[in-house]
Protein backbone atom coordinates (compact mmCIF):
# COMPACT_ATOMS: atom_id res chain seq x y z
CA UNK A 1 0.00 0.00 0.00
CA UNK A 2 1.16 3.52 -0.69
CA UNK A 3 1.34 6.12 2.05
CA UNK A 4 0.84 8.92 -0.45
CA UNK A 5 -2.70 10.28 -0.15
CA UNK A 6 -4.71 9.98 -3.29
CA UNK A 7 -6.19 13.17 -4.59
CA UNK A 8 -9.16 13.40 -6.83
CA UNK A 9 -8.87 15.99 -9.57
CA UNK A 10 -11.20 18.87 -8.92
CA UNK A 11 -13.79 19.58 -11.52
CA UNK A 12 -15.63 22.80 -11.77
CA UNK A 13 -19.33 22.57 -12.14
CA UNK A 14 -20.94 25.09 -14.44
CA UNK A 15 -22.42 28.03 -12.63
CA UNK A 16 -26.14 27.80 -12.21
CA UNK A 17 -28.12 30.97 -12.40
CA UNK A 18 -26.81 34.43 -13.13
CA UNK A 19 -23.52 35.50 -14.59
CA UNK A 20 -22.65 38.81 -12.98
CA UNK A 21 -21.35 41.63 -15.16
CA UNK A 22 -17.57 41.90 -15.10
CA UNK A 23 -14.71 43.18 -17.25
CA UNK A 24 -14.66 40.00 -19.34
CA UNK A 25 -18.34 40.32 -20.31
CA UNK A 26 -17.93 44.06 -20.82
CA UNK A 27 -15.03 43.49 -23.19
CA UNK A 28 -16.65 40.58 -25.00
CA UNK A 29 -19.90 42.47 -25.62
CA UNK A 30 -18.11 45.81 -26.12
CA UNK A 31 -20.12 47.50 -23.37
CA UNK A 32 -18.97 51.09 -22.80
CA UNK A 33 -17.24 51.59 -19.42
CA UNK A 34 -19.93 53.87 -17.97
CA UNK A 35 -22.69 51.45 -18.97
CA UNK A 36 -20.74 48.48 -17.59
CA UNK A 37 -20.44 50.32 -14.27
CA UNK A 38 -24.22 50.84 -14.22
CA UNK A 39 -24.73 47.13 -14.87
CA UNK A 40 -22.26 46.19 -12.13
CA UNK A 41 -24.05 48.55 -9.73
CA UNK A 42 -27.33 46.87 -10.69
CA UNK A 43 -25.80 43.46 -9.87
CA UNK A 44 -24.65 44.86 -6.54
CA UNK A 45 -28.21 45.91 -5.68
CA UNK A 46 -29.48 42.38 -6.38
CA UNK A 47 -26.58 40.50 -4.78
CA UNK A 48 -28.08 40.13 -1.29
CA UNK A 49 -31.43 38.83 -2.55
CA UNK A 50 -29.68 36.52 -5.00
CA UNK A 51 -27.31 35.11 -2.38
CA UNK A 52 -30.29 34.44 -0.11
CA UNK A 53 -31.63 31.99 -2.72
CA UNK A 54 -28.99 29.43 -1.68
CA UNK A 55 -26.21 27.47 -3.33
CA UNK A 56 -28.36 26.60 -6.36
CA UNK A 57 -30.55 29.67 -6.81
CA UNK A 58 -32.38 28.08 -9.74
CA UNK A 59 -34.17 25.75 -7.31
CA UNK A 60 -35.72 28.60 -5.34
CA UNK A 61 -39.34 29.55 -6.05
CA UNK A 62 -38.24 33.22 -5.97
CA UNK A 63 -35.57 32.74 -8.66
CA UNK A 64 -37.76 33.48 -11.70
CA UNK A 65 -39.32 36.60 -10.21
CA UNK A 66 -35.94 37.99 -9.16
CA UNK A 67 -34.37 37.14 -12.52
CA UNK A 68 -37.21 38.73 -14.47
CA UNK A 69 -36.95 41.89 -12.36
CA UNK A 70 -33.18 42.08 -12.96
CA UNK A 71 -33.58 41.38 -16.68
CA UNK A 72 -36.11 44.22 -17.00
CA UNK A 73 -33.57 46.62 -15.48
CA UNK A 74 -30.80 45.28 -17.73
CA UNK A 75 -33.09 45.79 -20.74
CA UNK A 76 -33.58 49.42 -19.68
CA UNK A 77 -29.81 49.99 -19.54
CA UNK A 78 -28.98 48.39 -22.90
CA UNK A 79 -30.11 49.11 -26.41
CA UNK A 80 -32.02 46.31 -28.14
CA UNK A 81 -29.09 44.83 -30.14
CA UNK A 82 -26.81 44.74 -27.09
CA UNK A 83 -29.53 43.23 -24.89
CA UNK A 84 -30.13 40.55 -27.53
CA UNK A 85 -26.40 39.75 -27.64
CA UNK A 86 -26.21 39.54 -23.84
CA UNK A 87 -29.45 37.61 -23.55
CA UNK A 88 -28.42 35.02 -26.12
CA UNK A 89 -25.24 34.13 -24.25
CA UNK A 90 -25.72 35.02 -20.58
CA UNK A 91 -29.41 35.28 -19.76
CA UNK A 92 -30.23 32.36 -17.45
CA UNK A 93 -33.85 32.52 -18.57
CA UNK A 94 -34.08 32.59 -22.37
CA UNK A 95 -36.51 35.11 -23.79
CA UNK A 96 -38.78 32.38 -25.12
CA UNK A 97 -39.25 31.00 -21.60
CA UNK A 98 -39.87 34.49 -20.24
CA UNK A 99 -42.51 35.09 -22.88
CA UNK A 100 -44.14 31.73 -22.17
CA UNK A 101 -44.18 32.50 -18.45
CA UNK A 102 -45.79 35.88 -19.10
CA UNK A 103 -48.45 34.19 -21.19
CA UNK A 104 -48.99 31.45 -18.62
CA UNK A 105 -48.55 33.50 -15.47
CA UNK A 106 -52.28 34.07 -15.11
CA UNK A 107 -54.75 31.33 -14.57
CA UNK A 108 -56.30 30.12 -17.78
CA UNK A 109 -59.96 30.68 -18.43
CA UNK A 110 -61.92 27.54 -17.65
CA UNK A 111 -63.89 25.99 -20.49
CA UNK A 112 -67.53 26.97 -20.71
CA UNK A 113 -69.92 24.77 -18.77
CA UNK A 114 -71.44 21.86 -20.65
CA UNK A 115 -75.08 22.38 -21.71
Amino acid sequence: TSSTPQTTPQTTTPQKGWTMFDERIGSELQIPADQLQQLRDLDGRYQREYAALGTDPTLSPKYMELTERRNAEIRNLMDAPLYEKWSTKYNPVPNTIQEQRKGNSHTTTPPPPKP
